[in-house]
This record gives C-alpha cells, structure tokens and sequence, in this order.
C-alpha cells in the first residue's frame, strides 16, 4: 500500500506554527511514532525556532522530485524533520507576533504549494498550522479561511467542520455566522446533507462500518415538539427520518445538554451540532488542548491546529504543541484508512 505523506504547512512564520511544529517532531519521535511528514516553509527559520526551543532536531532540505522519497528517508531515520524551503522569510527581519503583509503573502505561499502537491498526488494530506486572516489580507489576497481555500482549490462545494478529540467527534452544521442567523440555516436540506456527509466520512476516513450519528436540536429540550420553536418539527426531523430511510443510522434530535454527556455520547461515532458554540464547548471543555479541526468533504485529509497564531506568546517558546501532536496522528490514521479502502475497491 502507498505510505501517506502529509504536507505541514508552517501557518503565518510570525505566529507559534513553527515552534509548535518543531515541538509536535521531538514529541512524535520521543514516542516513537513519527508520521512521513514534510513542512512547507521556511528553512532557516525553522532551524532558528528549534535551537530557540531547544529541540535537538536535525533539519534536512529536500526539493519537490524528491517528495515521494520522504517514507524511506523517515524509515532510515525518523528523527529528521524534512522541509520543503519557499525561502520566503529573513529570520533576523521577522518580528515575533507581528503579522504582516509578508508573513501573509508567506503563509498563502504555504498553502498553495501543499494544494499543489496534494492535486499531483504527491502528498495525502495537509496539516495546517494557523494564519493570521488580516495579515494575508493586508498582502491584497481576497481570503475567507483555509478551508474555503482549500475547498475551492479542490473543486468541492460539499464541506464541513469536524472537531476531534479525546472520545468526541462533532460536525457543525453552521460555522462563523452570527447566532442571529442559524435558524435560517436549519433546513432539512442542510441537516440532510449533513448527515450523509458525516455516514461517508465516518465509513471511508474513520474506517466506521456502520456508523451511528446523533444530532442535537436547536432549541432548548430539542423544542419539545413544536412548543419551544418549530425547526425541529418542521425541519431537523423530517431530515433525520429521510436519511433513516437510506439506512442511515441517524437519531435525535436531542437536547444538547443530554446529548453531549459522557454516558450519550459514548452511544454514537459522531455528533452533529447546530451551531458553532453548541458543538464547541464539550469539545474544549473535554480536551482544549488537544482537540484537531477537519475538514470533512474532501478527497484528501486535511486536519489543522485548534487555536490560532497566538501572537501573545509567539516567539517566547512557551507555546503547547498538543494540537499539532494530535494533528499529526489523527491525519496519518485518516489516511492509512483512506488509502487501505481505495486499495481494497
């Protein structure tokens, strides 16, 4: 089978996306569980970041034709972070938790040659490590967020947010909108699309073979049948019943504060919330440290760091990697998976 290769963008070089990424590599190979990854970004840079946090890793250059090499070059020896230079950042010019228009032009950079890879087939997956959305706009770079982006790239329409954690997968039926407009979200074509986007990421991704989704209400006590609001009524079960009758095991929708204890949740294989914060808070409050962010809908793995540049601490070496840890591990099984499930059609 294919070895997965996953494409580590370095995020904006003024946050801590370099430092966590160094830490994430002494961690996975203090563990000995080192993934076949390759960092998009800035060499010397990264080299400077890992001698500021006293890492001990060994840096190595590679180019574009020899990408495919990175399984055996991680096989012969795993300790050395391959990296893949843009040469895009002065290290001595860069100003720690200082975005600019030249750390956001750099970190689009980033993004769009693992897209690049990822569309040769050259790499399985990405990992991203965060931008700062005003520096890359201050470049004159029109841009929404890396999974737009990344979506756009690859030509799907048909995508969502999924946050992993410790016992917890939870899809967002709605994102960044304010909660004034969700209910206007909560259609039954919506929560339906959900639903059979989540059964397929759940059946090729996460290797699940007969998944069991629940879904949160959107009202409190799930509406209690059309007293306390109608979407449930009108249109979260309508929706639920539609995909049951595809043999979808699909059920709800219930109150989230039921939902999301640790007795219900350990009845399905994902969640789908409503809204942003319905989904997010157990989420955080179960590992905030360690949770990944997915994206689910495309043909490759994309996972990303849930926090963000953190320009407070950035360059003061005190930045936690576990995101980027978890990151790493969780898109290299996504991808093993993937790609097990393509060799066995």
């Amino acid at each position: 089978m294919r070895q997965p290769i996953i494409a580590i963008t370095m995020g904006d070089p003024a946050g801590v996306g370099p430092e966590v990424i160094v830490k994430a590599h002494r961690i996975l190979v203090d563990e000995k569980r080192p993934v076949n990854a390759l960092v998009i970004g800035d060499f010397d840079l990264l080299k400077k970041v890992s001698e500021q946090t006293g890492s001990g890793i060994e840096l190595s250059k590679i180019d574009e034709t020899e990408v495919s090499r990175v399984p055996l070059l991680v096989r012969d020896n795993p300790e050395v972070l391959h990296v893949l230079d843009l040469a895009n950042v002065e290290p001595e010019a860069l100003s720690f938790g200082e975005p600019d228009m030249f750390t956001g032009k750099a970190a689009i950079d980033y993004i769009v040659t693992s897209l690049r890879l990822c569309k040769s087939e050259s790499v399985s997956a990405i990992a991203t490590a965060p931008v700062s959305k005003k520096a890359i706009c201050d470049a004159g770079i029109t841009f929404t967020g890396h999974t737009e982006l990344i979506a756009n790239t690859m030509g799907v329409r048909d995508f969502a947010m999924m946050f992993v954690c410790k016992g917890l997968r939870v899809l967002l039926l709605t994102t960044h909108i304010p909660l004034s407009s969700v209910s206007s979200h909560v259609n039954e074509r919506n929560v339906r699309r959900l639903i059979f986007l989540t059964e397929r990421t759940l059946t090729g991704f996460f290797g699940v073979a007969k998944p069991k989704i629940g879904v949160c209400g959107l009202n409190p006590h799930a509406g209690e049948d059309g007293v306390i609001g109608r979407e449930e009524v009108e249109d979260i079960i309508p929706a639920i019943k539609s995909a049951r009758r595809e043999k979808i095991d699909v059920r709800g929708p219930y109150p989230a504060d039921t939902l999301f204890t640790p007795e219900k949740t350990r009845e399905f294989d994902a969640i789908i919330a409503m809204y942003h914060d319905q989904g997010l808070i157990p989420v955080k409050m179960t590992d905030f440290r360690g949770s990944v962010n997915v994206t689910v809908g495309l043909p490759i793995v994309r996972v990303s760091v849930s926090h963000g540049t953190a320009s407070d601490i950035a360059g003061k070496w005190v930045a936690d990697p576990s995101s980027m840890v978890e990151s790493l591990k969780l898109a290299d099984r996504m991808t093993r998976t993937l790609l097990a499930g393509q060799n066995s059609k």
